[in-house]
């Protein structure tokens, strides 16, 4: 596929997929229209929609439901089968209002409380499922079933002695009942009682031997009663693993219980060979029998299964390095942490690795990256202070290990490595009795000492610690590595509260709140909380945050009128407790809601329309009203809905976001970015208003801008898989391959559990088929495919998958194959023109062009935009020697390149195509002219270039056409890292002056940059830059002296401040963007300079700082922003300061020689070398 196909398709499908953001589910539920007679009774009705049902057909069932209702509103069948059918389509909330009805009816009908409690437990409302089965079991204690869901529902809140009981009293009544035996062992394996847990899981398969699920935690249980490893050094350097073992106090004396888990393991996948939980196990199993090997192709085959599998990709790392293989071990590890960020393990593997590749400074890194995520491990703790010792900063190296032992002093190789730093700083009395600790706890015997994870029953009622051990845990249900789930802070919050541990209530929320700012229920609760313990005002401004998030949250609205009550401030206190009661409004507003859940909009719209009767000014009526009007395809009406809602609260980032939405939708793509500009001024932090811009940017084909708009959208919220996604479809049309297919495994790696089924399978075959085409223009073909092979899978009825897969046979020369994927596209799309286009390439390379031709017509007569098309239909023409119609073709093809062009001028790859096409149609002055468009927007694109010196060999211009040729020569001898490009994250930008000749890698400042900026080439990164980091907040500044040092504290939210690293974010890009940022905030400074400022690398760059009792100087190497949030200034009292102050009289010399550009061969290296 040619550069033009990759750029139309791009730019169709961001036009058409993840478009809307407030639309994320358009689609109207459709109901089955077929009637069926009245004929029936209502008996017969409930026995027909039963019918339905089991046949699968649930939309068919709940209207035949809905027709004994309407002949028995009595009829309790009917309300609760019809809430069951209604809870197997996720639609929870109107599932509950039919089992509610039917209690209505009859109170005590155990099943109808049953169900409810099952749909409330589905929909995640554990407390509330616990409520209604409390009430199923008192009216029958004898149901088996309701028991068992209950001790899910106490699972879920991490209540497992409550679960267990649950789960006891559903087998004593059925003993039989398989599923609840195996979760009764889970339950004891949370509280550690693994040997009574391995009875529950052979009781489950001795009922049930194809229970895959209960061979797994079999496998897990009997793990969970043996050691497992940690990454520890001693101070030799040395991974003994079989010392370790005895370290933990396990040393394992027979291998049968590893025996029993493999087997365990091998007989779940058996059952289930895609549980990749289960060849992560069997591979960690493995490890402990010595077979590393083996154990390497089950953690191989994990992530085949999941890519985004952290726990294999540091399994892996693991298995490498008892391999002695660490350069493999390395790429494991970096692995686990692309997929992965806040994996503390991965890190702490990458340390490993390079501290045995003798990479120390490196491994350090690694260990602090680590260490930001976890800062009290002790594994990572006592391997960063081996990497302190391997540098000889002892005194540094203690600081560490001592951090260690504090939370773990039992920790063998921190109390031997401490004794080393002690010896080595002349402490030997000390290293001594370090030493004679060690040995001392040497012969202890019970791993609770020693093993962390062992000491899980201690911290049952402590929520703190079971966070605090989360990365080594392995029990069964345990959480994911790195997991910081809100769920466990709720549960935690809700506990605090009930002990009237306020406080311990606040700081919970507070950590759910760090995760998700968005998270509403977090909010009512901190607010809550802060009413018990009598903080009326920060309650108040809590009640106020969750109704923002969700303006019809009722107990929010009671909750701030209570507050107001007290505070004295009546009238608002009224406002609240009305719009916190059921209300005649809120009535309506409901109703249309379950209308509109029901796909009847225009209906909703009407009910919508009578609450706004009511209370004109009520923002949810409104917002609902314009997302039904949005899927009746009312867009209009539904933007002035929105203009009603920003009318009525002129700050609602949200409501401009929808209204940005629908612009888009319209086609009013400048109007939308403008709207999402608006809802970016209200609030910047708004990831959803950065990804919806992105989009519109995308749209009107401002690529950059969308790049920055997507890594905007990703530095607030790292997991939006469509900001992923969005941010790799723009890079594949970029070229950047590599870059898109990383962005495309991101989105893949977040868990989708909250979507829709449905839309998660078609979300992740998209990401999985345009990750196809990276990896297909990076000639990884079998990855490729097996990319195709997964899309089919998720979406089998989906045309795009299986025309990327013919694409990739094509190119290996399986041709027949390749045309039957194309066949199979258009019988499933008869109007997708990339599956005709490809077709018709297909069969022009096997010479049947008539066929291609047909092809080629199919998809132009599809396609708004037929580049590609037509390029091939005029290809095939002139192979058949059809020269007119082939000129035919080309002028076509010129008309649909100019429709384009007006979209996109400044697109190079257009215009070098429009040229190819003059110059094949004899027009060379024409060509010539689309040439130089071409390289008056990238004039180092080289076949641009080459072409230019065609047509002008055809005007004989020799002398022209040969500078053209050496120019391109020049440009292909280049290195593909050293062209133009701006980073993904927006921080700094290459620019040329003319080729090979680079300025610099340059970021904003104030004075000196505002004057280099003069430079018309610089000019655009300058202002991009500037635009890029514009922010409102200003430094809060004041000097700050700890221990003889002078710190510049400053408040540093607001804007991003990327960390000091060599040959990534270097000095000069610190220093620049440093001083941007003083200035602004009113502290005069200026950029001192060192070495050559034309070359990165041979030079220095820092800030003089004019504060009282200075100039201070700010050092790029030594900055620790991003961490502390203070900046070390060097003062006069610094042994280095004259250092610093010396080289700042040369500061204007070198800015002058640059702008007078008088640099020429002088090696300012030596000049003014650092």
């Amino acid at each position: 596929m040619t550069g033009i196909m990759i750029r139309i398709m791009m730019i169709n499908s961001l036009l058409l997929i993840h478009r809307s953001l407030l639309i994320a589910s358009l689609a109207a539920i459709l109901i089955a229209g077929a009637a069926v007679g009245s004929e029936f009774p209502a008996e017969s009705w409930t026995k027909k929609g039963l019918e339905g049902a089991r046949a699968g057909d649930l939309e068919e069932a709940v209207r035949c439901f809905d027709q004994a209702i309407a002949l028995d509103p009595g009829c309790t069948g009917a309300w609760i089968n019809k809430g069951i059918a209604l809870g197997q389509m996720g639609r929870y909330g109107e599932s509950v209002y039919c089992f509610d009805k039917a209690i209505s009816l009859n109170e005590t009908d155990s099943r109808a409380w049953f169900n409810r409690g099952q749909a409330l437990y589905n929909a995640g409302n554990y407390s509330g499922a616990i409520a209604s089965l409390d009430r199923a079991v008192e009216i029958d204690p004898h149901y088996a079933r309701a028991h068992y869901v209950k001790g899910n529902a106490h699972f879920s809140l991490g209540q497992h002695q409550l679960a267990l009981d649950s789960y006891n009293r559903s087998v004593q009544i059925d003993p039989r009942y398989a599923i609840a035996w195996n979760s009764r062992g889970a339950a004891l394996s949370e509280l550690c009682r693994h040997a009574e847990a391995l009875d529950s899981f052979n009781q489950s398969l001795a009922i049930k031997p194809d229970y895959w699920e209960a061979w797994h935690n079999k496998g897990k249980a009997r793990s969970s009663m043996m050691p497992h490893t940690h990454f520890t050094f001693q101070s030799s350097g040395s991974l003994d693993y079989d010392y370790i073992w005895r370290l933990n106090g396990t040393l394992v004396q027979e291998t049968g219980m590893h025996e029993e888990a493999l087997q365990c393991y091998d007989k779940a996948i058996d059952l289930h060979p895609r549980d990749h939980q289960s060849w992560n196990n069997r591979g960690l199993e493995l490890m402990s029998l010595g077979r590393t090997d083996e154990a390497l192709q089950s953690f191989d085959q994990a992530l085949l299964i999941n890519p985004g599998f952290v726990k294999a990709a540091v399994n892996r790392g693991k298995a490498y390095l008892f391999l002695k293989n660490y350069g493999q071990a390395l790429d494991s590890f970096e692995q686990a942490a692309r997929i992965d960020p806040s994996s503390a393990m991965a890190h702490n593997g990458m340390g490993t690795a390079l501290l045995y590749l003798g990479r120390p400074e490196e491994a350090l890194q690694s260990y602090d990256h680590g260490l930001e995520i976890e800062p009290d491990n002790p594994w990572l703790l006592n391997n960063r202070g081996l990497s302190l010792l391997r540098l000889d900063r002892q005194d540094e190296a203690l600081v560490s290990l001592d951090r260690a032992l504090e939370s773990h002093p039992y920790y063998l190789p921190a109390l031997i490595n401490r004794a080393e730093a002690l010896r080595r700083l002349d402490r030997d009395r000390e290293a001594m009795d370090c030493l004679e600790r060690a040995y001392r706890n040497l012969s202890l015997s019970s791993p609770s000492k020693l093993d962390l994870p062992g000491r899980y029953a201690e911290f049952m009622e402590g929520y703190d610690d079971v966070v605090a051990v989360r990365w080594e845990y392995v029990g069964p249900g345990s959480r994911e590595e790195g997991d910081l789930s809100s769920r466990y802070w709720l549960s935690k919050a809700w506990l605090s509260m009930q002990s009237r541990d306020s406080g311990r209530a606040v700081e919970s929320c507070e950590q759910i709140l760090a995760i998700d700012p968005l998270d509403a229920v977090a909010a009512f609760c901190r607010g809550q909380a802060e009413f018990e313990m009598g903080n009326l005002e920060q309650a108040l401004k809590s009640y106020d945050w969750a109704l923002q998030i969700n303006p019809l949250y009722v107990q929010a609205w009671r909750g701030r009128g209570e507050v107001l009550e007290i505070l004295g401030r009546p009238e608002e206190s009224a406002e609240s407790f009305s719009r916190g009661n059921s209300s005649a409004a809120c009535k309506l507003l409901d109703r249309g809601v379950m209308l509109e859940h029901q796909g009847r909009h225009q209906e909703a719209v009407d009910f919508y329309d009578l609450a706004l009767g009511y209370d004109p000014e009520n923002v949810m009526a409104w917002y609902d009203k314009a997302l039904a009007l949005a899927l009746l395809g009312q867009l209009n009406r539904s933007i002035q809905c929105y203009d009603r809602i920003i009318e009525l609260q002129p700050r609602d980032a949200e409501a401009r976001t929808g209204k940005g939405a629908l612009l888009q939708e319209s086609g009013r793509l400048a109007e939308a970015v403008e709207c999402y500009n608006q809802a970016l001024e209200v609030n910047r932090y708004y990831a959803h208003a950065w990804n919806g811009r992105g989009l519109a940017q995308a749209a009107l084909f401002d690529y950059e801008g969308a790049v920055e708009s997507f890594s905007r959208t990703i530095n607030i919220n790292p997991r939006y898989p469509c900001a992923w996604y969005n941010l790799g479809s723009i890079q594949l049309h970029l070229g950047r391959y590599r870059e898109a297919v990383d962005c495309f495994n991101q989105s893949l790696s977040i868990n989708l559990s909250a979507w829709d089924i449905e839309q998660a399978s078609a979300f992740r075959s998209e990401a999985l088929s345009y990750q196809s085409v990276a990896l297909f223009h990076l000639g990884l073909y079998t990855k490729a495919l097996d990319c195709c092979d997964q899309a089919i899978a998720l979406t089998p009825g989906s045309p795009f998958p299986w025309t990327r897969k013919g694409v990739v046979l094509n190119a290996t020369g399986k041709r027949e194959e390749a045309i039957e994927c194309f066949e199979r596209a258009v019988e499933l799309d008869g109007g997708f023109s990339d599956a005709w286009e490809e077709m018709g390439h297909a069969l022009v390379a096997g010479g049947r062009l008539e066929e291609a031709i047909d092809c080629y017509d199919r998809a132009i007569s599809s396609n708004p935009f037929p580049l590609e098309a037509l390029a091939g239909k005029a290809r095939a023409l002139r192979l058949l020697g059809r020269q007119a119609q082939a000129e035919e073709a080309e002028q076509e093809l010129i008309t649909a390149l100019n429709l384009t062009l007006q979209y996109a001028p400044h697109d190079v790859i257009l215009w070098y195509e429009m040229g190819q096409v003059r110059y094949r149609l004899g027009e060379l002055e024409e060509a010539l002219s689309c040439y130089d468009q071409a390289l008056a927007q990238n004039p180092l694109f080289a076949p641009a270039w080459r072409g230019k010196a065609r047509a002008l060999e055809g005007l004989s211009r020799e002398e022209e056409a040969l500078d053209c040729n050496e120019k391109a020569l020049a440009l292909e001898s280049v290195p593909e890292e050293e062209l133009p490009m701006v980073s993904v994250e927006g921080f700094c930008m290459r620019i040329y002056m003319t080729v090979n000749e680079p300025i610099g890698l340059l970021a904003p400042d104030g004075t000196g940059f505002a004057r280099i900026s003069a430079v018309p080439e610089i000019n655009n990164s300058y202002q991009f830059m500037k635009r890029y980091y514009e922010v409102e907040e200003q430094l809060d500044l004041r000097l700050d002296v700890v221990d003889n040092r002078t710190y510049l504290a400053s408040h540093l939210s607001g804007f991003y401040l990327p960390e000091y690293r060599k040959d990534a974010f270097d000095c000069s890009e610190t220093a620049a963007l440093m001083e941007y940022f003083l200035e602004r905030s009113g502290v005069q400074c200026r950029i001192a300079v060192s070495g050559n400022f034309t070359a990165p690398g041979k030079g220095h760059a820092w800030v003089a700082v004019d504060l009282p009792g200075g100039p201070y100087y700010l050092d790029a190497t030594n900055f620790t922003a991003p961490v502390s949030g203070k900046l070390e200034l060097i003062s006069p009292r610094d042994e280095e300061y004259a250092l610093y102050s010396g080289y700042e009289e040369i500061f204007d010399s070198i800015y002058q020689i640059v702008l007078q550009g008088q640099a020429g061969d002088r090696d300012l290296g030596c000049e003014f070398d650092w």
